[in-house]
């Protein structure tokens, strides 16, 4: 296994959204916080990093400053819908640059490790999905970003573990307590970076065990991005962190069956069918199924519940899983992000369920419903069955 085609269309789209909805919210808190603050009548006593912004190394006007903050957010939230993706990535970029210790000072050191995602979004071809834009049906992930963005990755954890350490060279670099993530040597969480970076290196050089490298360091990233020592730099960087992650490094999980599972959907509704399509293009790896509601291996199944369209159903052997109970199993046998999203099992059922029958009571007016059954393409037909 590589680092290659790391992300599946739905994938990439998905933590697009995440990423994009996560830097504007950064952005938006801490240019009304700035706001806040210079609109005091007297900022005499305010921190010079308010009081005296600068643009490429030139000195303006905190308003100024404000407002190149202000359309950053905005470039960040076309990054979250998809809309002119890397035009946005490239807006963000170069504000970030000209802003210099103020873009700093909202992401810290997170700033490093989202650079680079920025930088691959503006190379990344478009057509991916959760845009509002059709996605490209032969869209892929460019595998020589996956390699180089892991690589800086590994590369800033190995100087950041250095740093924590105590070790002497880097901390003379100027801005490098910053870039690396400033934490006390003498604090335990310091060593503890230290220790889980100097760890993980070693696992990086081979392709069978980055995975491990990855697990290390995201282990220790999830506790950083809770920590209020680091602020939205933490959190930031934690999603930065999910970029690298291989879609393979995180398995499908599929009961053990004779045969394929099926999945049974409404063959009329709106909703369903876009599910079938997402879930077809997601399963790479051919594991589901698909039957409609309406066709008479669904009412062999003794179930009113699904042969009346009133709930999905996944069939694995004889087991028959309705409602969440099959999203998430279905989340689970895609794998990749899909299978994290599956923690939601640990929802208690009747509340995963309400959520699922109110939308399913009103899908068809959000929705739509189809004037007939779906009937499956030439190329989809062996992944239906009758």
């Amino acid at each position: 296994m590589s680092v290659h085609s790391s992300m599946t269309s739905g994938q990439f789209g998905f933590f697009r959204v995440f990423f994009g909805a996560a830097v504007t919210t950064a952005l938006v808190e801490w240019g009304a916080e700035a706001t806040s603050v210079l609109g005091r009548k007297s900022i005499a006593g305010v921190d010079p990093f308010w009081r005296l912004p600068e643009v490429f190394g030139v000195s303006v006007e905190p308003v100024v400053a404000v407002s190149l903050m202000g359309l950053a957010s905005i470039a960040a939230s076309l990054i979250t819908i998809g809309y002119y993706r890397r035009i946005a990535a490239g807006v963000v970029l170069l504000l970030g640059a000209a802003l210099g210790d103020y873009f700093l000072g909202v992401l810290g050191f997170g700033v490093v490790l989202i650079a680079p995602v920025l930088i691959a979004l503006t190379l990344i071809p478009p057509g991916e999905r959760f845009t509002i834009q059709p996605p490209v049906s032969t869209w892929t992930f460019p595998p020589a970003i996956s390699r180089l963005v892991f690589g800086f990755w590994v590369s800033w954890a190995a100087a950041s573990g250095w740093i924590h350490a105590g070790l002497p060279g880097l901390e003379s670099i100027p801005g490098a307590l910053v870039l690396l993530g400033e934490l006390p040597v003498d604090m335990p969480r310091g060593y503890g970076w230290a220790c889980a970076a100097f760890l993980a290196l070693p696992f990086a050089f081979s392709s069978r065990t980055q995975r491990w490298s990855w697990w290390i360091l995201l282990s220790l990233q999830v506790i950083l991005g809770v920590d209020p020592f680091y602020g939205s730099g933490g959190f930031l960087a934690l999603i930065a962190t999910l970029f690298v992650m291989h879609r393979e490094w995180v398995p499908p999980i599929l009961e053990p069956s004779e045969d394929p599972p099926v999945i049974f959907f409404d063959g009329v509704c709106g909703l369903c069918n876009r599910a079938v399509d997402f879930i077809l293009a997601e399963d790479d790896g051919a594991h589901f199924r698909f039957a409609p509601t309406q066709s008479e291996l669904a009412k062999s199944l003794g179930s009113e519940e699904v042969s009346s369209g009133k709930s999905m159903a996944l069939l694995v052997g004889d087991t028959v899983y309705t409602r969440s109970d099959a999203v998430w199993r279905i989340a689970q046998g895609l794998g990749g992000w899909w299978r994290i999203l599956s923690v939601f099992r640990w929802v208690p059922r009747p509340l995963r369920d309400a959520v699922y029958e109110l939308l399913q009571r009103n899908r068809y007016a959000l929705f739509g419903k189809r004037a007939s059954c779906r009937l499956p393409a030439p190329s989809e037909r062996a992944r239906f069955v009758s």
